[in-house]
């Protein structure tokens, strides 16, 4: 009877110890102050998550025209900067990467990140909304270059992105004047 004791209070500690190692930090989380689309504001802030939000941990930094998202990729290694006027490039410390990212034509309109980091998916269109027309590009996120793209213009603006779990499938929405579609 007092080994099944021993052998339950050592299971016990066994799991707490897997449980606390499993919650160990996993990163920094961030709350961000952004401008928004369709302003012409570019300077963002950042607070850690769970700080005291008195004073920014990410001073006022530019961004581009009309901030309006940021996405990191899941290592931590760099962030988007989503906005009116483009797509740019963040290191850890906000220090902005040289150039934004070339070779999108027209407003980036959404974007996401696939959950292994390795691809970022950019819906780009004259302008955002409900538009006659737009592009989807997929980033390299190692080299932030353009992948070959053989998806044609789209009917429609893109206005989101699904991305499976294990980031084999994507689904993007878009919405024309006549018919939303799921591709």
């Amino acid at each position: 009877m007092l080994n099944r004791y021993v052998s339950l209070g050592a299971c016990l500690c066994l799991i707490a110890s897997v449980t606390a190692l499993g919650q160990s930090n996993q990163g920094t989380g961030y709350v961000f102050e952004l401008p928004g689309a369709g302003t012409s504001g570019s300077q963002f802030q950042g607070f850690i998550y769970n700080g005291g939000f008195l004073s920014p941990d990410i001073p006022s930094t530019t961004g581009p025209l009309g901030t309006s998202q940021i996405i990191p990729k899941p290592d931590g290694s760099k962030f988007y900067v989503l906005g009116n006027g483009g797509l740019e490039t963040f290191d850890p410390t906000f220090t902005k990467q040289p150039g934004a990212v070339n070779g999108i034509t027209g407003s980036v309109c959404v974007a996401t990140i696939t959950p292994d980091g390795k691809y970022l998916l950019v819906g780009a269109a004259a302008t955002c909304g409900q538009s006659t027309s737009s592009a989807l590009y997929i980033l390299d996120t190692s080299t932030d270059t353009i992948l070959t793209n053989t998806v044609p213009a789209l009917t429609g603006g893109i206005i989101g992105f699904a991305v499976s779990p294990d980031s084999s499938t994507a689904w993007m929405l878009t919405d024309s004047p006549s018919s939303p579609s799921v591709t």
